[in-house]
């Protein structure tokens, strides 16, 4: 059964309940969801991995020259946003869904969601569009590892708090962990 676009939108606003100042950024997904047929995009599901030393998994796309976040499209199999991201996990990075958790107070809501333009791209004949990418974010339960690629196009790495591309991602897990360091002190 896959997710609906009536769902997408439901965690949408959950997400603005908790990220009000977010509302004018998030316009164009929300118009997408009302007509889906008119779109010029469609979501995706991304995962902000977080190991022990508060490092987050990137992938870093040797063709882009950059660091990118986990990232898939959605199938009419998967049930859920942050069930694809895991999907995804598993399937590119072998990362199974019991060596992580959800980042707690990040269960049912996304921690980010990032509207990224994708270029045309003439060689495949794929036209100009958006990504509506819904960041969930997980920690790692066991011994972090750099998983292996197996198509060798990214080269996965873990990357320290400061070094996460994404300003507005960047600021999120900096205040999160803050919040975490301070709860463990306080104990």
């Amino acid at each position: 059964m896959a997710v609906t676009a009536q769902e997408i939108g439901s965690l949408v606003e959950k997400y603005l309940i908790e990220y009000p100042d977010e509302a004018a950024r998030l316009a164009r997904l929300r118009e997408a969801l009302a007509s889906p047929d008119r779109s010029d995009g469609h979501v995706t599901s991304a995962v902000v991995l977080i190991d022990p030393r508060w490092r987050v998994l990137h992938l870093y796309d040797r063709d882009r020259g950059r660091a990118l976040l986990p990232e898939v499209h959605l199938t009419d199999a998967d049930r859920t946003l942050a069930g694809a991201g895991l999907r995804g996990l598993g399937e590119h990075l072998h990362i199974e869904p019991d060596a992580v958790t959800p980042l707690p107070g990040f269960e049912s809501i996304p921690l980010d969601i990032e509207i990224l333009r994708r270029s045309a791209d003439r060689a495949t004949g794929r036209r100009e569009h958006w990504h509506f990418a819904v960041r969930h974010a997980f920690l790692v339960t066991g011994t972090p590892t750099t998983p292996a690629d197996p198509d060798e196009r990214t080269d996965p790495t873990w990357l320290p708090l400061d070094r996460v591309p994404g300003f507005t991602l960047r600021l999120k897990l900096r205040a999160i962990h803050r919040g975490f360091t301070e709860d463990v002190g306080s104990n």
